[in-house]
């Protein structure tokens, strides 16, 4: 592999690391230094709390399959959780596909399609969206039916888990390959 590299900036290289990589190196030399505050979650991160939460994150995607270069399709407003998602999707390889949180049950199926996202976060409300739950049942006839791990929806070909963010008290994700 080539590294096309032109560099005079300064007297210092550029560094190659990754965003995960970067995470981590913060994580071990300033463990307790605030990194993140999200006044209207009223959450606050160090390095080390999100290092945590990313790494938890980030082998719940393992576990689920996910493969360097899979599509992350991801239907979050701006919260602690999207920022979470984003850095747990780079440590994996994945890439991440930001859809607008207020897109109709039909644009949400055209930029799945298209973009041919193997997974979908979303969180069940979103400030314009009342119930994105029930936007994602509009999608999928085979919804409520299928087991976990058994999705094949003709409309929805690549799509293979949903993952519910629920957001109360603290982060956490609880996965599904669909919500019953």
């Amino acid at each position: 592999m080539f590294k096309s590299y032109y560099h005079n900036t300064s007297a210092e290289p550029f560094v190659y690391r990754n965003v995960g990589e970067q995470l981590d190196l913060m994580c071990k030399e300033y463990p307790d230094r605030e990194c993140l505050v999200f006044c209207a979650e009223k959450k606050r991160f160090t390095y080390a709390a999100l290092h945590n939460e990313v790494t938890k994150f980030a082998q719940i995607l393992l576990s689920l399959g996910f493969d360097f270069g899979d599509r992350l399709g991801v239907w979050l407003p701006t919260t602690s959780e999207n920022v979470c998602v984003t850095l747990a999707a780079a440590k994996v390889g994945l890439i991440k596909v930001n859809l607008n949180p207020t897109l109709t049950a039909k644009e949400l199926k055209d930029f799945l399609v298209l973009s041919g996202c193997r997974g979908l976060i979303f969180q069940k409300q979103v400030k314009s969206v009342d119930d994105c739950w029930s936007q994602l049942n509009v999608l999928s006839a085979t919804l409520q039916s299928c087991e976990p791990g058994d999705l094949k929806d003709p409309d929805l070909p690549s799509l293979q888990h949903v993952i519910l963010v629920s957001t109360e008290n603290h982060f956490y994700l609880y996965w599904y390959q669909w919500l019953i």
